[in-house]
């Protein structure tokens, strides 16, 4: 009997269909591929340079039906660049290479939206009980230094009310934040006996978001609510609110307490109309604050729970 050593053996099997062909599998160091196909571009890059130019080798595991690919990116000054909050995002184009690793077709991304695409309307109670007014355009100053003003992102507008209502300025009015800071500190209250926040919230959602204002298709919509007191027209709050529903109008509401606890008087009612504003949860959507001052105590986590929305899509 021929044994496995045999010399004459090894050749019969070398030349077997199939046991003579090699693989490029690491067996011993084999990494398992999780998540979409996307989350894998780039597992690998590689940088490459000659004759003046500059590029990377981009491995892509699960792309070319699960087989894995390779692309060649162009490393160059970007044609393009796209600010979204604090961060800078510059184009550039991918050219798919075949296994000789030969340009066989390029692809070039689209812009992304911002996570900070968002058309927000702040509604500022401004009668006569709010006081010092000082202390809300130190609030309106510092929550709209937080907003990433500019084209692409975020745009603010403002509405006061009392008895009455005034459009302070569109959406897009004040394109730059330098614009809208010093529209902030030159903005005086309206001042008023009647607090009509019904009548203010369903102009908000009624017409400050539409295209005539300055709203852009497609921008998460915010609505911002600032008062210190119950409203006079309390009974048209559900329209109003189904007003905003209609037009998927995410709403924050601050109840400011100082007017009731400067007159020792109960402030039950006026936070549960207050929370009736706000969107669901209360947790997330609603503030209260104990006088004007503290507004500005709020400020960072308010700016927090704004951004952690996801932009561009209606929430």
């Amino acid at each position: 009997m021929w044994g496995v050593g045999n010399p004459g053996v090894l050749l019969a099997l070398l030349l077997l269909p199939g046991l003579g062909e090699g693989f490029s599998l690491d067996v011993r160091r084999s990494r398992l591929f999780r998540g979409p196909p996307e989350s894998q571009f780039g597992y690998r890059v590689l940088q490459r340079g000659g004759d003046g130019d500059k590029w990377l080798l981009v491995g892509a595991p699960w792309d070319g039906n699960g087989q894995g690919d390779i692309y060649k990116c162009d490393a160059c000054a970007p044609l393009w660049s796209q600010e979204c909050g604090t961060s800078t995002f510059s184009s550039g184009r991918c050219v798919r290479l075949n296994e000789e690793l030969r340009p066989v077709g390029t692809i070039a991304p689209t812009a992304q939206r911002c996570s900070t695409y968002m058309d927000i309307v702040l509604v500022l109670d401004g009668s006569n009980s709010i006081y010092p007014w000082e202390e809300v355009q130190a609030f309106l100053g510092n929550i709209l230094a937080r907003f990433f003003i500019g084209p692409g992102q975020t745009q603010v507008g403002v509405l006061q009310y009392g008895e009455h209502l005034v459009q302070e300025w569109a959406l897009g009015q004040h394109p730059t934040a330098q614009s809208l800071l010093e529209a902030a500190r030159n903005l005086t209250r309206q001042e008023g006996r009647e607090t009509r926040t019904a009548m203010a919230i369903r102009e908000a959602c009624a017409e400050s978001f539409s295209p005539a204002r300055g709203g852009r298709p497609g921008a998460a919509r915010l609505l911002l609510v600032v008062t210190d007191g119950e409203s006079h027209d309390g009974d048209e709050l559900p329209a109003a609110l189904a007003e905003c529903d209609r037009h998927n109008v995410t709403r924050y509401a601050i109840a400011v307490l100082g007017h009731y606890l400067r007159r020792q008087q109960d402030p039950e009612d006026f936070i549960r109309e207050i929370k009736s504003i706000a969107s669901d949860p209360d947790e997330k959507y609603f503030f209260n604050v104990t006088d004007e001052a503290a507004l500005n105590d709020i400020v960072d986590a308010l700016g927090d729970r704004i951004f952690s929305l996801e932009g561009g899509k209606q929430p």
